[in-house]
C-alpha cells in the first residue's frame, strides 16, 4: 500500500474513533444556555427565503458576526427542525472531520520536521496526537453543546487552511494561496476567534524554510490575512460591546493581566488532569497570589525548556508553544468579555499545537528509549482510554438543562446556575424546588430589574401550588424594584379577580396597560373582569380590542352566545 493511501486510512480511522466515542452525544437534548437564542428563537433561520443570504450577513448573535455558523443551524432546521438529534449529529461529524484532518497535518509537518521518520511513527504520531486531542473531556463543550457550532465549524476551516498552506510552501501555488486565504474567510465568518492563523502561517514557516532571508520575504505573504484579521477583530470588539458582552471596563488592566496568567495555568492544568469540569467558571473578584505565582512558574519553565531545545536545533517545541500562547490570547482574559474566569470550549482550538508537540515528542522519543517502549506505550493506551471514559462522563452533563445546572451547581454554586435551572424545574412543575432555587437567587441578586423579573417567576410558581397571598407579595416586591414591570401588574391582578377583588384587579391591569399598551391578553383579562363586576359595555369594549389585536381566545370568547 502507497504511503499516501496509509496516512489517508489512518486520518479516516481517528475520525471514526472520536465519531463513536461521541455517540452518546447524539442523545442529547437542547439546553437553556444560548440554545434558544441560536435555534428555537432565531426565527430568521426557521425559514430560507429570497433575503436570507442578507440577513445572515447582517446579524449577530449574542454579539457574535458568523454568519457560516448561522447558515449551517438554518440548514439544520430546515432538515430537523427542533430535533436536536441533528444538530448534536452534524456537530459529532465536524469534530470526527477535525480530528481526521488534524492527523494529516500532524503527518505533514512531523514528516517536514523530520524527514528519515519511517511511515509506522509518522502515522503513528498522526494518531496520538489526534486520540489525545479529539477524545479529551475538554473538547466536549465544543461538540455537546449545540450553540458551540461556530468552535467545531471554525475549526474545520482553520485546519484546512493550513493544510492548503503546506501544500503552498511545496508547490508555492497561487491557487493553493488563493484557496487558503478563502479558507481563512470561512473561518472567521464561522468563529472570530480564527484570527490567529496568519501568526500560526508564519510559525509553520519558521519550521519549514531555514533559509532566514526566504522566512522574512514569506512575511509579506501574510498581509492580506492580517488585514482581513484586524478587520475581523475589530468588528467583533465592537458587536461584543455592543451587546455588552465586553465587560473589561469592570476590571483594571492589572487584574485582567493577573487573570490571563492564572488562565493560561489553568488550561494547562486541566489538560493533564481533566477532572471537576464544568460548563461556567465564575470570574472572582480576589485572585489567589499562590495560584498567579504557580501559573507565572509553570509558564517560565515550559518558556525555557522550548527555548533550551531550540537552541539545540530543535524548533519545533518552541514554534507549538508559541502557537499555542497566540491562539488562545484572545480568550485569555486581557479582553475580558463575559463574566466567566475561563471556558473548556476556548481551548477547542488552542490545545492543537500542545497535543501535537505532544504526539510527534512522544513518537520520536520512543525511537530512542527502546528499553520503555512497551510500557510508555501502555501508557498512552491507557491515558486515551481514560480520556474516552471521562468524554463519556462529561457528554452525559450536557444531556439536558437539568443535569446541566445540577452539574453546575456541584461544583460552582452561582446564581447564573440557579437562575438558569429555576424555570425548568418550573416546566417540570417542580414548583417548591424552582421556588428553592428564585430564594437562593433573591438572596444575592442586585440588579432591579433582574431583582424584579425574579420576583415575578418566584410569584408564578408560588401561584401554581395555591400559596396567592406569597404570589401576591412577590409581585408586589417586583413591581417595588420596577414599577414598569407588566407581568407583575397583571400577574398581581390575576389573583386580585380569583379572590373577588375586582376593583384591585382594574386598578392593576390598567397600569399594566398604561405602561405597555400592546399586549391583547391584558385587555381581555381586564375585560372579563368588568364582566364579572357587571360591567358589560367596558367588558365587551375591552374583549373586542383583544379581538381586535388578534387574540384568539377573545374571538371565540365573542362568539359565544
Amino acid at each position: 500500500m502507497k504511503q499516501r493511501d496509509k496516512i489517508v486510512l489512518t486520518a479516516l480511522f481517528s475520525g471514526i474513533v472520536v465519531f463513536l466515542i461521541y455517540l452518546p452525544a447524539l442523545f442529547n437534548g437542547f439546553v437553556n444556555w444560548d440554545d434558544s437564542i441560536y435555534v428555537h428563537e432565531n426565527y430568521g433561520i426557521h425559514k430560507i427565503g429570497a433575503n436570507f443570504l442578507q440577513w445572515a450577513f447582517s446579524t449577530t448573535i449574542g454579539g457574535n458576526w458568523h454568519p457560516l455558523t448561522i447558515i449551517s443551524l438554518a440548514i439544520d432546521y430546515q432538515v430537523w427542525g427542533l430535533n436536536p438529534f441533528g444538530y448534536h449529529l452534524v456537530n459529532n461529524l465536524l469534530h470526527a472531520l477535525n480530528a481526521s484532518l488534524f492527523t494529516l497535518l500532524v503527518i505533514i509537518l512531523y514528516k517536514k520536521i523530520l524527514p528519515e521518520t519511517s511511515t509506522g511513527n509518522l502515522l503513528l504520531g498522526g494518531l496520538l496526537a489526534s486520540f489525545l486531542w479529539g477524545l479529551h473531556p475538554q473538547r466536549v463543550e465544543s461538540v455537546a453543546w449545540i450553540s458551540e457550532r461556530k468552535d467545531v465549524l471554525s475549526t474545520f476551516f482553520y485546519l484546512l487552511s493550513l493544510i492548503t498552506y503546506t501544500k503552498f510552501r511545496v508547490a508555492n501555488s497561487k491557487s493553493a494561496y488563493a484557496i487558503t486565504l478563502v479558507l481563512f474567510l470561512f473561518a472567521l465568518m464561522s468563529k472570530a476567534m480564527a484570527i490567529s492563523l496568519p501568526v500560526v502561517m508564519i510559525i509553520i514557516d519558521f519550521i519549514w524554510i531555514d533559509d532566514e532571508k526566504k522566512f522574512k520575504v514569506s512575511i509579506f505573504n501574510k498581509i492580506p490575512f492580517f488585514l482581513i484579521a484586524c478587520l475581523i477583530a475589530f468588528l467583533t470588539i465592537w458587536t461584543q460591546t455592543q451587546a455588552g458582552a465586553v465587560t473589561s471596563e469592570s476590571f483594571d488592566m492589572s487584574f485582567r493581566i493577573l487573570n490571563a496568567i492564572r488562565s493560561y495555568g489553568f488550561y494547562i492544568y486541566k489538560m493533564f488532569i481533566p477532572v471537576g469540569l464544568a460548563p461556567y467558571y465564575p470570574l472572582m473578584p480576589d485572585i489567589s497570589l499562590k495560584v498567579v505565582v504557580l501559573s507565572s512558574g509553570l509558564l517560565l519553565a515550559v518558556s525555557a525548556a522550548t527555548i533550551w531545545a531550540y537552541a539545540k536545533g530543535n524548533r519545533f517545541f518552541l514554534a507549538a508553544w508559541v502557537c499555542f500562547l497566540i491562539t488562545l490570547a484572545p480568550v485569555s482574559g486581557i479582553i475580558q468579555v463575559g463574566t466567566q474566569a475561563a471556558a473548556d470550549r476556548y481551548t477547542y482550538l488552542p490545545s492543537l499545537p500542545l497535543f501535537m508537540a505532544i504526539g510527534i515528542g512522544s513518537i520520536h522519543s520512543l525511537q530512542k528509549w527502546v528499553k520503555i517502549r512497551t510500557i510508555a506505550f501502555a501508557f498512552l493506551i491507557v491515558a486515551n482510554l481514560t480520556f474516552s471514559f471521562l468524554t463519556i462522563k462529561q457528554i452525559g452533563i450536557w444531556k439536558d438543562a437539568i443535569a446541566l445546572w445540577e452539574h453546575e451547581i456541584k461544583h460552582y454554586p452561582v446564581v447564573f446556575a440557579y437562575l438558569n435551572r429555576a424555570p425548568i424545574l418550573y416546566n417540570l412543575k417542580r414548583y417548591k424546588e424552582a421556588i428553592e432555587d428564585y430564594s437562593i437567587a433573591l438572596d444575592s441578586l442586585e440588579d432591579k430589574n433582574l431583582l424584579s423579573n425574579t420576583y415575578v417567576r418566584r410569584g408564578l410558581a408560588f401561584q401554581a401550588i395555591g400559596a396567592f397571598q406569597q404570589a401576591k407579595n412577590d409581585y408586589s416586591a417586583a413591581i417595588s424594584f420596577n414599577p414598569r414591570n407588566i407581568g407583575a401588574y397583571n400577574n398581581r391582578a390575576n389573583i386580585y379577580k380569583k379572590h373577588f377583588e375586582y376593583g384591585l384587579a382594574v386598578r392593576d391591569y390598567q397600569s399594566a396597560i398604561s405602561i405597555g399598551g400592546d399586549n391583547p391578553v391584558i385587555y381581555f383579562n381586564l375585560g372579563r373582569t368588568y364582566l364579572d363586576m357587571g360591567d358589560t359595555a367596558n367588558g365587551t369594549v375591552m374583549i373586542e380590542k383583544a379581538s381586535n389585536m388578534g387574540l384568539q381566545a377573545a374571538k371565540d370568547f365573542l362568539k359565544e352566545p
